[in-house]
């Protein structure tokens, strides 16, 4: 369907923000739905949903003591 490209790129971006891993996380969470139908290059389709999983863990380091979202996990002021 042309979507690959765009979670592959999504897969492979350089930066880390909570923006970026809630993104990928998402792509993969919908992407586990489509089973073994939506290849993303490297990622096996097995992995997608603990690939998420891994990112949506990830963001806890990004909360803030008001409970909100900082860009990086030292954003919070």
């Amino acid at each position: 369907v042309g979507l690959s490209g765009g979670v592959d790129y999504l897969v492979n971006y350089p930066y880390g923000c909570a923006e970026q891993k809630a993104s990928a996380a998402m792509a993969f969470l919908l992407a586990a739905n489509l089973g073994q139908a939506f290849a993303v290059g490297s990622v096996p389709p097995a992995d997608y949903r603990s690939r998420a999983t891994t990112l949506l863990q990830e963001l806890v380091s990004f909360q803030c003591d008001n409970g909100g979202f900082g860009l990086w996990p030292t954003g919070c002021h």
